[in-house]
């Protein structure tokens, strides 16, 4: 049992930190790139940019995505007199959006020199 429970543990966490790594992994190979190659991609246009505090121009992305997730309920039934006869489990489904706020930031001589994000959607 014990073996189970650390074989689950680590597999837990490799899921939870894995897709974090792979998006630190992806977004780091813009570093040194020209701007131009980031704008030519999928990428596109930013959405926003900005001038930094230090002078270099920040290049935002926005992304909002709709989600259809669904949980498990307990529907609890009560008599006439109020007392609880039984309950039913339920699928219940609902919507959530989802953020993410990409911040390319890109020096005088066009290479992008640092990449940050922020939201629950990225």
């Amino acid at each position: 049992m014990k073996k189970f429970v650390i074989i689950f543990a680590i597999f837990f966490f490799v899921s939870c930190v894995a897709p974090s790594q792979r998006r630190v992994e992806r977004m780091d190979s813009w570093k040194g790139q020209n701007v131009n190659n980031l704008i030519n991609s999928e990428w596109g246009y930013p959405d926003e940019t900005k001038k930094a505090p230090n002078g270099n121009k920040l290049l935002i992305y926005y992304k909002v995505e709709t989600r259809l997730k669904s949980k498990t309920v307990y529907k609890p039934q009560y008599s006439k007199q109020g007392a609880l006869k039984k309950g039913t489990m339920e699928s219940v489904d609902y919507t959530v959006e989802e953020h993410c706020s990409t911040f390319f930031e890109v020096d005088d001589s066009g290479k992008i020199v640092n990449v940050r994000w922020r939201g629950d959607g990225c």
